[in-house]
């Protein structure tokens, strides 16, 4: 734990003694917003993965919702590429905090609970964008928060999730409480498909995206990239990051590394070499081998 989380351990132990597991976000950016409190995860940035692997996604008229959204740096982003943007927080005084940081923002900042959601926002999203909420959540309510978040996803619409990393077995002291692999490809048990799992190094974070498919649907719609043929898998290793792509699924422009989202139409089969080490056919079952080891 550094300096900057002390005021949301602090806060966070009283709430998880009262089995509450978000009343001490409003708690957190109230004392924040009376100058005696941090909150850690405040950024004057977007999210960098966010920057880098959505800057050639957006497109007008499509529907994004911004998970968790704090005091709105990040769906400012998201909705700076043309997306129609919503932004929420269990937090009212957070959410007041980004309408007037942001006062001629296009994104609608809306007051929500993750696990309560609105019905109106089921399966209504183009891009959900999920970054570092989940995890600021406790255990026991994980796979509840997760399940809620890929409701919101439209078919043919895209899940991007941005999460610290755990060991699997690792216990820890939150918040955070960060994602493990399991965890994160767990998305994908609420009717998503994995697209790619990648474990970023220089980020220390989860980056993954997940797709509704539409019926009968076998591209991305949202980032307009093919998909691989059923039955197969394509497994990448990049200087910068662990990529696992699983069952039959390609990577979209949006995932790439650094390097190839430069130019997102270039296939891994043509990526040149020195922006990776190893790119490889395999059956599905041997990619599902190594998502999990």
């Amino acid at each position: 734990m550094t300096d900057r989380d002390a005021d949301a351990s602090r806060l966070a132990a009283d709430a998880m003694d009262q089995r509450d597991p978000t009343g001490w976000f409003e708690r957190l950016y109230r004392e924040a917003a009376e100058g005696n409190a941090v909150v850690p995860w405040d950024r004057d940035e977007p999210n960098p993965l966010i920057v880098e692997r959505l800057a050639k996604s957006g497109r007008p008229g499509l529907r994004a919702l911004v998970v968790g959204c704090g005091y709105g740096t990040d769906a400012e982003y998201v909705a700076s590429l043309g997306y129609d943007t919503t932004a929420f927080d269990i937090s009212s005084t957070a959410v007041e905090a980004a309408r007037t940081r942001f006062p001629d923002s296009l994104v609608s900042y809306e007051v929500a609970d993750m696990l309560d959601m609105p019905t109106a926002w089921a399966s209504a999203f183009d891009l959900v964008v999920e970054s570092i909420t989940v995890q600021s959540m406790p255990v026991w309510v994980r796979v509840d928060a997760i399940s809620a978040i890929a409701s919101t996803v439209a078919p043919a619409g895209t899940l991007c999730v941005v999460s610290g990393i755990r060991a699997d077995g690792a216990e820890v002291d939150g918040p955070p409480w960060p994602l493990t692999r399991d965890e994160i490809l767990s998305f994908g048990d609420n009717g998503l498909s994995a697209m790619t799992v990648e474990r970023v190094p220089s980020e220390g974070r989860w980056w993954a995206q997940f797709i509704r498919m539409a019926a009968g649907e076998w591209s991305s719609p949202l980032l307009r990239t093919p998909l691989a043929e059923p039955g197969s898998a394509h497994l990448f290793e990049t200087r910068d990051t662990e990529r696992d792509l699983i069952a039959g699924r390609h990577a979209c422009p949006g995932s790439s590394s650094a390097k190839s989202n430069e130019h997102p139409s270039r296939s891994a089969a043509s990526t040149p070499p020195a922006s990776r080490t190893q790119a490889t056919h395999a059956p599905a079952a041997r990619a599902r081998s190594r998502l999990n080891r």
